[in-house]
């Protein structure tokens, strides 16, 4: 990812990516963190797609790798807290 900000300018990665640097700089920062990852199919073997929530005074969902707004159809959920 930093080797894509110092060739490209920019950050790419998959939502696992994003969501670790993103965990990474909330936790640097004080705040409580937890991965969530989401399976949406049936009789798929592994989760999907994760992203973090962010506790500043309740739990957000954080998910830079989609719009704003979307809404998480998710038919299993994992939370994993970070400390």
């Amino acid at each position: 990812m930093l080797n894509d900000l110092d060739t490209l300018g920019r950050i790419e990665g998959d939502c696992d990516d994003i969501s670790t640097l993103l965990a990474a700089v909330a936790l640097v920062a004080g705040y409580r963190v937890r991965f969530v990852a989401v399976r949406y199919s049936p009789g798929v073997q592994h989760y999907e797609h994760v992203f973090v929530e962010i506790h500043a005074v309740a739990w957000r969902v954080v998910d830079l790798t989609v719009p704003i707004g979307t809404t998480i159809r998710a038919i299993e959920v994992m939370e994993e807290y970070v400390s």
